[in-house]
């Protein structure tokens, strides 16, 4: 009898446990999707993307310091088919990997929110160079509103990027656990396309 109920008991934990991934799987695709249904409404020649200031590193994971703020200042312009130009720079002494200078290539915007991507032109860790980037924004009006704008945190060391396409892949960015609000500045996303 013991014996079956731990048969018993071991089917059913398996049966959970499937269950789990299952509904982890599928909040991540609800997740994703989140992300890139917009990109059917996206964009067009013309759009930008304009400003800088700090984001909060607060809500960071480590390395960042609570009381560090991370300055950056963007401007981008979508050419055609998600081609741009521009630049992204973001000089942060402190950590060598988000001490660097961009040229924008590719970008996607699609009402407030914009997703930059490009090449690392000069930086404070030689190897970075000719690598790529990818940085997210919100814009949420006025600064000085109760909602500040967003910049997520910089993906970097990631191969170049030229396309949209490859942008979009990392549409991640968008995700609120990588958003960090802007203490000082401002951002302004423009959507030729709205």
């Amino acid at each position: 009898m013991t014996r079956r109920f731990l048969i018993t008991l071991q089917r059913f934990r398996v049966k959970e446990a499937k269950m789990k991934a299952r509904a982890v799987a599928a909040l991540f695709v609800l997740l994703y999707m989140l992300v890139l249904i917009p990109a059917a409404y996206a964009d067009g020649p013309g759009s930008s993307v304009i400003g800088g200031g700090h984001r909060d590193c607060a809500t960071a994971p480590p390395p960042c310091a609570p009381a560090h703020v991370l300055p950056f200042s963007v401007y981008a312009l979508e050419a055609s088919n998600g081609t741009a130009t521009g630049h992204y720079n973001t000089d942060n002494p402190q950590d060598g990997v988000l001490d660097f200078k961009g040229d924008v290539t590719s970008m996607w915007v699609s009402g407030n929110r914009a997703l930059v991507c490009g090449v690392v032109r000069a930086a404070a860790m030689p190897d970075q160079v000719g690598t790529g980037f990818a940085v997210a924004f919100t814009d949420n009006g006025n600064p000085s509103g109760t909602v500040p704008d967003v910049v997520s945190g910089t993906n970097v060391f990631i191969p170049p990027i030229y396309t949209q396409a490859d942008c979009l892949t990392n549409s991640f960015a968008f995700l609120p656990v990588l958003a960090h609000p802007m203490t000082e500045g401002n951002i302004t996303v423009s959507d030729a396309g709205a």
